[in-house]
């Protein structure tokens, strides 16, 4: 399973909103109940994080009407394992005043030290 960021626009003003939420609720799926809505403050998006088998499944969970509307970001935690291979692999990041070291000093890394 992978986890997925959904970000949805929903229109301008409080009457697509409204729209919107209720077409959201009538699915009655559990992953579209769980939305969270920006509109009260005047951002006028939804977003939902789930976890699926891949971007097309994340997609056909959004109502039809809103998918065009739909941006979909796979989530991704990096272990400091995965940390450590990408700098071993970019040397330069560690050994430069600029580079990423200063982000990760302290890390559990021994690489980054």
């Amino acid at each position: 399973m992978e986890k997925f960021l959904i970000e949805i626009k929903n229109g301008g003003d409080r009457a697509s909103c409204l729209r919107s939420i209720q077409s959201f609720l009538s699915t009655r799926s559990h992953f579209v109940t769980s939305v969270e809505w920006g509109c009260i403050e005047g951002e006028h998006k939804a977003w939902l994080i789930i976890k699926t088998g891949n971007r097309d499944d994340a997609l056909r969970i959004i109502p039809s009407a809103y998918r065009q509307n739909a941006k979909i970001t796979r989530l991704h935690k990096f272990t400091g394992k995965e940390i450590d291979e990408t700098m071993l692999e970019h040397p330069a990041l560690v050994s430069t005043k600029d580079g990423l070291q200063h982000h990760f000093k302290g890390f559990n890394s021994t690489t980054l030290q």
